[in-house]
């Protein structure tokens, strides 16, 4: 900037041209202190030396100063650069103090516009006032206190006290941590130990579906339908002493099946229901045990309730949690001793059930309870192979899921067993009706038994014998006294629920036939068979007689058209069945029948001078002479 007298300042000035004996000595004072610093420094010594150095270097000194003037006049030739360099360097220096200068005055105006905010504004530069609300700073003067070193003393020990306290607490939360650590680790031990336990008794552990921080144990059956097959995962969650613990009441209260069988009011036979008192078990692998068996037999009667619903038609009936079978499912044929014989099944807590002590074993109701186990694994296997298979195409009318064959296949071994028994009996009567007649006979009774499934080799051959249709025979060989060959009467039964049968079917045929008659009701049976048995004794009685011929269709002995002496009448052969009475011990009668004329055969009536049927047919045959 120029001064105010209109020359440069006197750093710009060009260097004097004056002579320097003309110079003032304060600057030749000033000089010298530029040059060997403070006088208390130069001594005569010292000068003496210099002198005597410039004397032995005055060759080199003029050398010297020749080089200094031809530098010299190199540097006035280079000075109006410089110049102007030192003038840009000068300017800048000058620029960055006016800038501190101005930051300085904002910062005092700043810090005073809490006191004199008026004045302070006043000096405050526009940005500064835009940024930042005046009375922002502040300022205050604290009077200098003087060291008190008892003070300073009881500062440095309460410091090492903290200090010491804050080590402690230190100390402590690393114990506390490296504790918390073990108990950690001894949980987590624990836990991990029983889950692995739990692994290796073949159960199937994972990670939970919706919570994938906790795992679980997988009880159920992966072919269980609806509710069951959810229900079967169980989280293993840890207790605070690193226990496993399944949900709560998880095989607290487990259930089973239970198969009673009923005549009339009294019960005869109960499959056996283990009591949850029994097991003395408290591990978690038991609860697991118990929470599989009771959702397996939960869903077991499930499916058999569902499947009772299908099979009202055949006297199966639903009272409240109790389903209620028939031993037959051919009402109108038994006897009234098996007409109030039902089986009852249900669904009780193992921990509230006693079994029912009876004098009969529980044969029967065991196995009944044991198949429909395996009928139910048998679905599962089903299910499973129906699933591997290739899918059907894409419909939008699906079909209902199809019952599970429980109760089926124990309905056709009911209903066969008891068809077997009626002809058995049927046959048994109708053998000692022909024996109080003196007419031989053999008889092979049919037979079924659950031996047969002994043979099976796998599950899937027990299964495939078990849900099969029913085959069972009985053969009555009928013996003539003349030695000729017997004539053997042969009764089939099938049994099935399922088409095309859905129920008995009894086959009653001779020998020699191609196919013989079949019937769907065992009443119908037994009384075909005892008209083929009265056919079959009108053809033995006429064997080898040209007089007498056999109308078996009317199970009668005839007269033939040669025999003209008196033209006797045709001889009925009945058997009569005493099972339609009120009294079923009655065995009926065999009766030998022409016009008015009547002799009957029973086992009770057999008196010791009644002659037996092959003479009574001879006396019969003889011609009659009129009066």
């Amino acid at each position: 900037m120029p001064s105010t007298n209109g020359f440069l300042p006197r750093s710009l000035q060009p260097w004097s041209h004056q002579n320097s004996e003309e110079e003032s000595l304060t600057s030749i004072l000033g000089r010298i202190y530029e040059e060997r610093g403070h006088f208390r420094n130069i001594t005569e010594d010292s000068l003496k030396a210099e002198i005597a150095s410039q004397d032995d270097g005055g060759a080199d000194a003029v050398s010297e100063e020749e080089d200094e003037e031809v530098q010299a006049i190199s540097d006035n030739n280079n000075q109006p650069e410089k110049l102007q360099a030192a003038r840009r360097e000068m300017i800048a220096h000058v620029a960055s103090a006016q800038n501190e200068a101005l930051m300085a005055l904002d910062f005092v105006s700043l810090l005073l516009s809490r006191d004199l905010p008026r004045q302070a504004e006043l000096t405050m530069s526009p940005f500064l006032k835009q940024q930042v609300k005046s009375g922002t700073l502040g300022m205050d003067m604290w009077q200098n206190i003087q060291p008190d070193k008892e003070r300073e003393k009881k500062e440095d020990l309460l410091a090492k006290g903290w200090k010491m306290q804050s080590l402690q607490q230190s100390a402590d939360s690393l114990l506390d941590a490296a504790s918390r650590l073990e108990t950690n680790v001894r949980k987590e031990t624990e836990y991990w130990h029983q889950v692995l336990s739990v692994s290796d008794r073949g159960w199937s552990v994972c990670r939970m579906p919706r919570e994938k921080h906790n795992l679980g144990v997988r009880y159920g059956f992966s072919e269980a339908t609806g509710e069951f097959g959810h229900r079967g995962l169980a989280a293993l969650r840890a207790d605070s002493e690193g226990h496993v613990v399944l949900d709560r009441g998880l095989g607290n209260n487990p259930k089973a099946i239970r198969v009673r069988i009923q005549q009339g009011a009294e019960t005869i036979s109960v499959s056996h229901v283990a009591s949850f008192e029994e097991d003395t078990e408290y591990t978690i692998e038991a609860r697991i045990r118990h929470a599989r068996d009771s959702l397996y037999e939960e869903e077991l009667f499930h499916e058999i309730t569902r499947e009772s619903r299908s099979l009202l038609p055949y006297g199966i009936s639903i009272d409240g949690n109790t389903i209620r079978l028939p031993t037959t499912l051919m009402t109108a044929d038994i006897t009234r001793t098996l007409d109030t014989r039902h089986i009852l099944i249900d669904l009780v807590p193992l921990a509230s059930t006693s079994d029912i002590v009876t004098d009969e074993p529980n044969t029967l109701a065991q196995a009944i309870a044991l198949s429909f186990r395996l009928l139910l694994s048998h679905t599962h296997r089903q299910r499973l192979q129906q699933r591997s298979q290739v899918p059907s195409p894409l419909s939008l009318n699906k079909p209902d899921p199809p019952f599970a064959q429980i109760l089926r296949p124990i309905l056709a071994i009911l209903n066969h067993d008891t068809a077997i028994s009626h002809l058995t009996r049927h046959i048994a009567r109708t053998q000692s009706l022909l024996s109080a007649a003196s007419i031989s006979c053999d008889v092979s009774n049919a037979t079924w038994s659950l031996d047969l499934f002994n043979g099976a080799n796998s599950v899937h051959d027990l299964m495939e014998k078990l849900t099969s249709p029913l085959h069972s025979s009985a053969t009555l060989s009928l013996e003539p006294p003349d030695q000729a060959p017997t004539t053997d009467i042969r009764v089939s039964i099938d049994t099935t629920i399922a088409e095309p049968l859905f129920g008995s079917r009894f086959t009653v045929s001779r020998a020699g036939d191609a196919a013989g008659i079949e019937f769907e009701r065992i009443a119908e049976c037994m009384e075909h068979v005892n008209f083929v048995i009265a056919g079959c004794l009108a053809h033995m009685v006429t064997n080898g007689d040209d007089d007498w011929g056999a109308d078996v269709k009317e199970a009668a002995v005839v007269p033939s058209d040669a025999f003209e002496s008196s033209r006797p009448g045709k001889i009925r052969i009945v058997i009569e069945d005493g099972r339609h009475s009120d009294d079923d011990t009655m065995p009926g009668s065999l009766a030998v029948i022409r016009g008015d004329e009547r002799s009957a055969w029973t086992q009770e009536t057999k008196q010791k001078d009644q002659e037996d049927f092959w003479h009574a047919m001879a006396t019969w045959k003889r011609p009659t002479l009129d009066a």
